[in-house]
């Protein structure tokens, strides 16, 4: 695990998750959490958040009345003990008494962006694949028409690509589709 350093350059332990959460609950800027490390959330392009907002209100709509619970980022969730905010997350297990953590997520849905596009692939693939409510992470793309879902099942994970707006997909968690054409609803390319 690296050293962080301090404001003059000094070095210092690592942090640990219980000061990581008591950090973030001060300050103004959001972090995620990895290896001892923080990483600063960066801001995102208008199209990144107009999906984002697409994607939330979508899976709002067909969760409604349903007892689920959709968070846009402002809520993390946690793999071992590394913090991550998920551009939407989708809860269906029970909720606990953490006004700032789920941990009970069954769809995460990341949104790239040229910044984030490595980690939302390759990190948070394997680390949210461990969360053992998770059924669906789902990555989409903000410069093209593009979503790749990944679906649990017994034997492991299995991805498929969507690229057109007429393509749909099922979230198992709640027996429905999204299409592609709500997702990038007022977008053009």
């Amino acid at each position: 695990m690296g050293m962080t350093q301090n404001t003059r350059g000094e070095a210092k332990k690592p942090m640990t998750f219980a000061e990581y959460l008591e950090f973030e609950e001060q300050s103004l800027v959001k972090h995620e959490f990895v290896n001892g490390r923080l990483r600063a959330m960066a801001g995102g392009s208008r199209v990144h958040g107009q999906i984002i907002t697409n994607m939330s209100a979508n899976i709002h709509r067909i969760s409604r009345g349903k007892g689920y619970r959709i968070y846009s980022s402002d809520v993390k969730t946690v793999v071992n003990s590394s913090g991550y905010y998920p551009d939407v997350m989708l809860a269906c297990g029970p909720s606990d008494d953490d006004k700032l953590i789920e941990r009970n997520p069954c769809v995460i849905v990341e949104v790239l962006s040229p910044s984030t596009a490595i980690t939302d692939y390759n990190e948070k693939r394997w680390a949210y694949s461990k969360i053992s409510t998770l059924e669906q992470y789902i990555i989409v793309s903000s410069d093209t028409v593009h979503v790749e879902v990944n679906t649990r099942h017994a034997d492991g994970w299995f991805s498929r690509v969507y690229v057109t707006r007429e393509d749909s997909f099922l979230l198992d968690s709640l027996n429905a589709s999204l299409t592609l054409e709500g997702i990038y609803e007022d977008i053009e390319f």
